[in-house]
């Protein structure tokens, strides 16, 4: 489920304990205050926005146990996506995933599933059963 505030967060934690959801949080102090409100941030896949990518937020949402998600979608012309493949070269999506982002929100999902690596390993070794 996607939460659209802290309020929301808490109104989807009382009435599907068990849900996945996204929550904006780029930290501890955020998550602490999720859980304040009584969402279990095992649940939580942290939404860090669609503005700049923020790695240090990435890297601390890490080290406190939760995925960082960001997005690249949006209006034509000012979204991420537009500027990443300007160029035709879609290595900043890969970045987003070096640097700790599990979940892209995007409006090119089959064009960055073809540029990303990450998920190689696992396709590799799914084919090989």
């Amino acid at each position: 489920m996607i939460s659209y505030s802290d309020e929301e967060a808490a109104e989807i934690a009382r009435v599907a304990p068990g849900a996945m959801m996204t929550a904006s949080a780029r930290g501890s102090r955020d998550l602490e205050t999720l859980e304040a409100l009584g969402v279990d941030r095992t649940r939580v896949i942290a939404w860090t926005g669609t503005r700049e990518p923020d790695p240090p937020a990435f890297a601390r949402l890490l080290d406190e146990g939760v995925e960082p998600a960001f997005g690249t979608l949006g209006r034509k012309g000012e979204r991420l996506d537009d500027q990443y493949w300007a160029d035709d070269d879609g290595s900043e999506y890969q970045r987003l995933v070096d640097d700790g982002v599990v979940l892209i929100a995007t409006d090119e999902p089959y064009r960055v599933a073809d540029w990303l690596t990450a998920d190689d390993d696992g396709w590799a070794a799914c084919a090989s059963r």
